[in-house]
C-alpha cells in the first residue's frame, strides 16, 4: 500500500488529474480523459499508459 503512496506522490499535476478520473470510472475512453485535462488524444494515451 505505501508503494501505491509513493508512486502518486511522484506523479505530476496532469497525471493526477487522469488518475482521479480513471478510477472513477475504468470504462471512460482515452479520448474523452485526455479531453477533461485539456490533452489532445496521443498525449493523453501515453499518460493513461505510463499509469498502467
Amino acid at each position: 500500500m505505501l508503494d501505491l503512496f509513493y508512486f502518486i506522490k511522484k506523479l505530476n499535476v496532469v497525471a493526477k488529474q487522469l488518475f482521479a478520473l480513471w478510477q472513477e470510472d475504468a470504462e471512460t475512453l482515452i479520448a474523452e480523459l485526455a479531453s477533461k485535462v485539456s490533452l489532445l488524444f496521443t498525449p493523453g494515451w501515453r499518460r493513461v499508459q505510463q499509469l498502467k
